[in-house]
């Protein structure tokens, strides 16, 4: 029996036979054509380009109908990458001007941006690369006339063990033959993990050799709370696998018919639990899964697939369309974020430079480019007569930038008011407390906030200075941290010294091992991916305030990350299988 080990990537518990799903791979090779047929070229790329829209929107539909709307949301960025006058100049410029055959022509095209994600050293963003390779696949197999290789004949259950899983491969698979999926590449944040995650099948991805390791027809368990693939294991480990997953099932089972159901201590503390969301499609998972409305609205899809940046009527429609669906429940708008850990897929994100975790980012490119923000608080605030909003500036480091921002939307709201355009003048603009700075001037920065929101992961990103996508150090990063923990502790102590409201968005927020500790270091409000709702107020309901202070007074006496992961892992153990969970927190 062998313990391949990788990062959780969809929860659940399965057994099966290995099928080894074979790499997509299209070689291309460096080829010339000669001047005349320079436009025939140019009409093979464009007619592949066209199909490929046609098999995206057909794909989009598919999930739609079987899935939903948030999964179909990772086909429209697709469809906007086929839309990219970008990435269309790049290729014609490559047939055109250095006579490429249109394969070749796509290939180096999008291997330019591909090195540009790349090059930037971000996980979130490397995440996105593979969408850019399933896309360039699709463009060279259509040029090529090639057929459309689907998953071949299986006898379920099986678990598919592959070195990558696209995105299109993944929705492709037989959901009544596969129980599992296994990948050596990969991360939480990838779209092949968050299909996955949506189609209920259990996945580990990150498992580096488990397409080598693991010889077809051989019995495995998958184990995708604990990241885990458990090769020809023994008839012990079957059994107590066999049982966890009935438990599990259970447990699931239990989460959604409580979904809806008030998120309160057993002993009448309230507690706000809201939905982050990065796509429009998704809003429905926030009602769905029994979110109170929306802590975090991205609105970085609005600057991707046009080429353009959007107009201010483009800004009003998406925020009038969610506030629509919402039924008046709130929704905290962020401001531009594109860079670093935030960013959608595609050319667009590529180029510009807007990348780097420590460059011209968030706050920053609003200042350096002031008419993008005036036109986005423009929206905001004619749209914050219609409901619940408020506004979240991301990346503020030290209180100039804050004073600039609201002196920008006191500016915008004169503007406003000059043209009779209706707006609420008592908008709330809160800030992201990301950067170990903020942490800091927190006392100060509460002068001129209406609220705090914690982004987790860049603050621990930057406090325990770990680059997540350096194999050898990303083991470092973890909520865990005792510095970390303080911090946060540090900007929660700040907000109630000012009476300000303070919220977490992220993926710490959601992972089960660490709401009681946070509920009991003072926070009142969790912002989560929607389908980690249901789990969140469960916790929350299963435990008194009394207790979670408590834990939170041992925790925050611990001076290591071992120390602390093993009070929470026995702690956690307490709220039914949630203990089978992966031990790591994955990008916000």
């Amino acid at each position: 029996m062998d313990i391949l080990k990788g990062i959780a990537a969809s929860p659940g518990i399965a057994t099966g036979i290995a099928f080894m799903m074979e790499r997509e791979d299209i070689p291309v090779r460096e080829r010339f054509i000669p001047e005349d047929h320079v436009e025939a070229e140019v009409k093979r790329f464009e007619e592949a380009v066209d199909r490929a829209k046609e098999e995206v929107e057909r794909l989009r539909d598919r999930v739609t109908r079987e899935i939903g709307e948030s999964s179909a949301a990772i086909f429209s960025a697709h469809g906007w990458v086929l839309s990219d006058p970008e990435l269309h100049e790049e290729v014609l410029a490559r047939i055109r001007g250095n006579r490429f055959t249109a394969e070749y022509a796509i290939d180096r095209a999008l291997q330019k941006f591909i090195k540009r994600l790349r090059a930037v050293g971000d996980t979130y963003l490397a995440q996105r690369i593979q969408d850019l390779e399933d896309i360039e696949r699709r463009l060279i197999r259509l040029v090529q006339g090639a057929r459309d290789e689907q998953v071949g004949e299986m006898e379920g259950p099986v678990v598919v063990v592959a070195h990558t899983l696209s995105p299109s491969q993944t929705v492709s698979l037989d959901r009544s033959k596969v129980v599992g999926i296994a990948v050596d590449k990969g991360g939480r944040a990838s779209h092949a993990a968050i299909l996955a995650r949506d189609l209920g099948i259990p996945a580990v991805v990150g498992l580096e050799t488990a397409s080598t390791d693991v010889g077809p027809g051989e019995t495995v368990i998958i184990d995708g709370r604990q990241g885990v693939l458990i090769v020809s294991p023994d008839r012990r480990t079957r059994t107590r696998y066999k049982s966890l997953s009935n438990e599990y099932v259970g447990y699931e089972r239990m989460l959604t018919e409580e979904s809806h159901l008030p998120s309160e201590t057993s002993d009448g503390t309230s507690v706000t639990v809201l939905g982050n969301i990065e796509f429009p499609e998704e809003i429905p998972s926030v009602v769905e899964y029994g979110a109170e409305g929306i802590g975090l609205y991205r609105t970085e899809f609005l600057y991707l697939g046009s080429g353009k940046m959007p107009a201010e009527e483009e800004h009003l429609d998406a925020y009038r369309a969610a506030l629509e669906f919402l039924g008046g429940r709130p929704i905290l708008i962020r401001t531009l974020d594109i860079g670093a850990d935030k960013l959608a897929p595609g050319p667009v994100a590529a180029r510009n430079g807007w990348g780097s975790s420590l460059g011209c980012r968030s706050i920053r490119l609003c200042q350096a480019r002031p008419d993008i923000f005036r036109t986005q608080l423009r929206a905001i605030l004619r749209v914050s007569v219609d409901g619940n909003v408020k506004c979240m500036l991301p990346m503020i480091s030290m209180p100039e930038e804050l004073s600039w921002a609201k002196g920008v939307v006191e500016e915008v709201k004169e503007e406003l008011s000059r043209e009779g355009t209706p707006f609420d003048p008592n908008l709330e603009v809160g800030v992201m407390i990301e950067v170990p700075a903020a942490v800091v001037m927190a006392d100060v920065l509460a002068r001129e906030a209406a609220f705090f929101s914690i982004g987790t992961n860049d603050l621990i990103q930057y406090t325990l200075a770990v680059d997540r996508t350096d194999e050898r150090v990303a083991t470092l990063f973890t909520p865990a941290d005792p510095s970390v923990l303080r911090l946060i502790r540090m900007v929660i102590e700040a907000g109630e010294r000012h009476g300000l409201p303070v919220s977490m968005c992220g993926e710490m927020a959601g992972d089960p091992i660490f709401v009681e500790l946070l509920l009991g270091m003072g926070l009142r409000a969790f912002s989560v991916a929607p389908a980690r709702v249901p789990e969140v107020k469960k916790i929350v309901r299963s435990v008194s305030l009394e207790e979670a202070q408590g834990l939170a007074r041992d925790v925050l006496e611990l001076t290591t990350h071992d120390e602390i992961m093993r009070v929470l892992v026995a702690r956690l153990a307490r709220f039914g299988p949630s203990q089978l969970d992966g031990r790591g927190s994955g990008p916000a």
